[in-house]
């Protein structure tokens, strides 16, 4: 370690090497910002992951080209272009590999693999560029210090990935890119001082090669590009992803506004077709319950030709609505088992005491004369109040329940029933919903509210 700070301290320029540590940071940080990119955009991950590998990997090299600057040997030196232009080559597609394995590679275990793949690629680079100096002198290296280099930018080269992670929270970045700089350095200057030049003037310079100037200035313009490049790639993104995200938001909000159009249209079709439906079917329920109470009683065959003629006409009309009606019809009475009257507990005989809650007077002739044949105990009731207060006055076998009454309405009646047995410990009376309701919707209130069975009118 201490020859290490000697050679950072005593044949670098420090300025220089604080300049390739700010180098290295910055491209490390754009690097994991593009590796963040490529792992959410899964259609161009390609060419994020070409810019992160372009971007890192030229920065890699820059930091080594700066530090190689900042080397101050004393003897006349120079780089030899094609070695020169191998290094910077090797950074960059070692580097895109490892950032391509960390992506394809999302465990801890594989970001350490691509990690310390990282680390080892910058080794490489290292070597090959050291291999293009050309200097008035002999290089001797130590070994240990080379597999010291190597293993220490393998080993924080690990950390970097691993601790990057996904890169797509910013502590995460910048502690890859912190890790991966320190790998960077600490290989660089360890493989340095790893180096020993001994002076030879019978060596000879070639004329042909890369000037410090240069290369300084060819460093200045690429690393200046990457960076503006790289920031205006996020920026588009961004952009990009900000048009795209305002656009998501357009098409749900009219997803959403054409949803409540439906849905207050199809609300609109429900309350319309209840309305006919009950509008329709009331009257039609007293005229066929008349028609067939008139014809059980004495008439005259021709009485009973236009008797006929008029059923005729009332089951066509009763045909025709429900046609108009089938998709509001459909299911809409629902299975249960057969209702029956409560078993008489007495021992003597009574009439079936019946509660029927009907509003329309005809409605109300018409169950009275249809129940008639079996002798019931009829009790009528005009509104759902007077439905439960008779119910709860007395006992009854059954219960017809019109679903819509004034004051209130047969669910809120049926429910009121229900409460009183429990509240009494009665045993629960059958309760028939005898309505012009005839949606789905409506059965299932019907049953949700405690009834046995729903039945639509006319019956």
């Amino acid at each position: 370690m201490l020859t290490v700070l000697s050679c950072i301290s005593e044949q670098h320029d420090i300025r220089l090497v604080l300049l390739a540590g700010v180098v290295c940071l910055l491209s490390t940080g754009t690097a994991f910002g593009l590796y963040a990119h490529a792992g959410t955009h899964v259609a161009s991950r390609w060419m994020w992951l070409t810019a992160g590998g372009l971007a890192a990997g030229s920065g890699v090299w820059a930091t080594h080209f700066i530090g190689m600057l900042a080397y101050q040997p004393s003897l006349k030196t120079g780089y030899e272009p094609i070695a020169t232009i191998a290094s910077w080559l090797i950074a960059v597609i070692g580097v895109g590999i490892s950032l391509s394995a960390g992506i394809g590679r999302p465990t801890l275990l594989g970001r350490l693999g691509a990690g310390a793949g990282l680390g080892l690629w910058v080794g490489v680079m290292h070597f090959v560029g050291m291999s293009a100096l050309r200097t008035q002198g002999v290089l001797r290296w130590d070994l240990g210090y080379v597999v010291a280099a190597v293993a220490m930018g393998a080993g924080l080269g690990a950390l970097s990935l691993a601790a990057a992670g996904d890169a797509g929270r910013l502590p995460r970045r910048a502690a890859g890119a912190v890790l991966a700089t320190l790998a960077v350095c600490s290989l660089h200057f360890t493989a340095m001082a790893a180096v020993t030049i001994t002076p030879d003037p019978t060596v000879a310079v070639p004329p042909m090669l890369l000037s410090a100037h240069l290369i300084a200035a060819v460093l200045a313009v690429i690393i200046t590009t990457l960076v503006l490049a790289a920031g205006a790639a996020v920026m588009v993104d961004s952009h990009t992803r900000r048009r795209a995200f305002a656009a998501l938001s357009e098409s749900a909000e009219r997803l959403a506004l054409a949803r409540d159009e439906a849905e207050a249209a199809n609300r609109a079709r429900t309350e319309f077709l209840t309305a006919m439906s009950h509008e329709l079917r009331t009257p039609l329920n007293g005229v066929r319950g008349m028609i067939q109470a008139l014809g059980a009683t004495p008439l005259t065959p021709d009485q009973r030709e236009m008797l006929r003629a008029l059923d005729s006409s009332a089951h066509t009309l009763q045909r025709e609505l429900a046609s108009l009606f089938k998709a509001a019809d459909a299911d809409a009475t629902w299975s249960a088992e057969p209702v029956v009257p409560k078993p008489e507990t007495e021992t003597e005989t009574r009439p079936v005491r019946i509660l029927i809650a009907e509003d329309h007077p005809v409605n109300r002739k018409v169950l009275s004369l249809i129940l008639s044949t079996v002798g019931p105990e009829i009790t009528f009731a005009e509104t759902g109040v007077e439905a439960v207060d008779a119910f709860r006055a007395g006992a009854f076998d059954i219960v017809f329940m019109d679903m819509q009454m004034p004051t209130m309405d047969g669910l809120e009646a049926t429910r009121s029933l229900r409460q009183i047995e429990r509240e009494t410990g009665a045993a629960p009376a059958p309760v028939v919903m005898l309505t012009a309701h005839a949606l789905p919707e409506h059965a299932r209130a019907s049953e949700e509210a405690g009834a046995d069975r729903h039945l639509t009118k006319p019956v």
